[in-house]
């Protein structure tokens, strides 16, 4: 996991295209290698896992940015990890991060 997610930030297309072709268990495994890499151009793609059918996806992608972040905002608004609520703080969370760049 920490060997793939050094290559992460500049293949960001290519994983989340083997994410859409994997397994349970392999889509698990890459949005912890995401997660680990810490970087942000993934997270709108993570944002679009918390609304996920599956709830471990969701969960998964919830503990991804919130480590990406540094935010717990479920814990904080005492929400659901797929509410609106969260859903924006992470997105507010990305768009504050690109205006950095």
């Amino acid at each position: 996991t920490r060997y793939t997610s050094r290559y992460c930030e500049e293949n960001i297309t290519d994983m989340i295209e083997r994410y859409r072709g994997g397994n349970k268990y392999f889509m698990i495994w890459m949005v912890r290698v995401i997660a680990e890499s810490k970087s942000i151009a993934p997270v709108p793609f993570l944002i679009t896992l918390l609304t996920d059918i599956d709830p471990k996806l969701s969960q998964e992608a919830y503990a991804a940015l919130s480590r990406i972040s540094g935010m717990n905002p479920a814990k904080d608004l005492r929400d659901r990890v797929n509410s609106p609520a969260v859903i924006m703080k992470f997105n507010e969370f990305y768009q504050g991060s690109r205006k950095k760049d």
